[in-house]
């Protein structure tokens, strides 16, 4: 008895499943990045978008412990490099503060004085604010480590959107995940001739989806091996032969770096985060410490005894913090200044991660999501398990169906 076409067809068919399911497992890691149905038993929401959180606290852990230091990025940056933008603005308001309280609490003996002395008074007041702004702008920048909550950083990122996580994944690893779904046709083709030969033997219908399941199963697995391994270059029959994430090395450092810096830890958000509640605060306290160590070197000033009252020194104290408040946190002001570094951490992560060895160079991203790979192992089976089951009914349907 002759064979029919869809038993010739079987090698094809069985690159078919191992291109398909790859592509379908690839395409439920990531999607969909919202729930459809009751996960995890009757719907499905992508393997990425569902663990993002984790995901993104486990790559945090490791990005700071083998690639960056926060202290790092101000090594050899002084304090008034971050005050230079706004110095021009700085002097102006300190000015105006002094016309302020002076004209107001003062106003006879203010306007009596020549310009020459306003112009001492503004100078002094000038200078004092710059040494004092500078001993800030040192203490901000000596307990950024602190400050700094880059854990909140990751997850303000990841919660404000949800697909970050898939275009991080996917813009490191895309050569990756392409090669994932074209292996399965590759490797599919050669078990199907496989398959072929057991069914000229053995032409049982369950042998089918018994492949199909096999086919889906050892595609995705093998294909996630000859990612990472080999780890170094390997000669393997006169062929150099090197897992294609660790070929790619100094590529995905520069992607990995890119996407960090203008995603992640860019200026606004790093900004942001110092401008919210509990690190404003501490930061507003530094300032007022700074100011009470100025307002008590003027207050016992022999000038101005018998002047300067407590209630005077409490009133320009609370006026001084709201000022300087304002300027500090302005958008392009001190605190912008000193959190604009995004360049800064794009160069760190990009050098570090090419310099790196192997296993720690793999570490880096492997593990976050190395827990779910089982995930995608195993959706590839199942998927290609039913179309197994498909392809008996378009081959031998009459085996099985009386």
């Amino acid at each position: 008895m002759g064979l029919t076409v869809a038993e010739l067809l079987i090698p094809l068919i069985s690159g078919i499943i191992g291109w398909g399911t790859n592509v379908q497992a690839v395409k439920m890691m990531f999607h969909p990045v919202n729930p459809i149905g009751w996960p995890p038993w009757f719907g499905w929401v992508g393997i990425v978008p569902s663990n993002a959180e984790r995901l993104a606290k486990v790559g945090l852990s490791l990005i700071m412990r083998d690639l960056l230091k926060i202290h790092e990025l101000f090594e050899g940056r002084k304090a008034e490099d971050f005050l230079a933008p706004s110095e021009s603005r700085m002097i102006a308001m300190t000015k105006q503060i002094v016309d302020e309280q002076a004209s107001r609490r003062f106003p006879a003996m203010w306007q009596m004085l020549p310009e020459s002395a306003k112009a001492m008074a503004h100078e002094t007041a000038v200078t004092e604010v710059k040494g004092m702004s500078v001993r800030v702008v040192e203490r901000v920048i000596s307990r950024m480590p602190e400050l700094l909550d880059t854990e909140a950083v990751v997850l303000n990122a990841v919660r404000s959107d949800k697909t970050l996580m898939n275009q991080m994944f996917l813009q490191v690893g895309k050569k990756e995940f392409s090669f994932i779904e074209w292996s399965g046709l590759w490797f599919g083709l050669l078990f199907g001739f496989v398959q072929f030969a057991a069914w000229l033997i053995y032409p049982a219908w369950w042998t089918l989806p018994a492949f199909g399941f096999v086919v889906g199963y050892v595609t995705n697995w093998l294909a996630l091996v000859l990612i990472f391994d080999p780890k170094k270059p390997k000669n393997i029959l006169g062929f150099t032969v090197q897992g294609l994430f660790h070929k790619r090395q100094a590529e995905v450092a520069h992607e990995f770096g890119i996407m960090i810096s203008s995603r992640v830890f860019n200026n606004e958000n790093i900004f942001r985060q110092l401008s919210r509640s509990e690190s404003r605060l501490k930061i507003l306290d530094m300032v007022e410490e700074e100011a009470d160590a100025a307002l008590a070197k003027w207050q016992n000033h022999p000038m101005a005894m018998g002047i300067v009252t407590p209630e005077l020194v409490a009133e320009m104290r609370a006026e001084i913090r709201v000022a300087v408040e304002v300027e500090l946190f302005a958008e392009n002001g001190v605190i912008a200044s000193v959190t604009a570094q995004s360049d800064e951490i794009r160069r760190l992560l990009q050098e570090r991660m090419k310099a790196m060895d192997p296993e720690a160079f793999e570490n880096v991203l492997r593990p976050a999501f190395k827990q779910d790979e089982w995930k995608l192992i195993v959706v590839g089976a199942v998927l290609g398990l039913i179309v197994g089951f498909l392809q008996v009914w378009f081959t031998v349907s009459d085996q099985v169906v009386p």
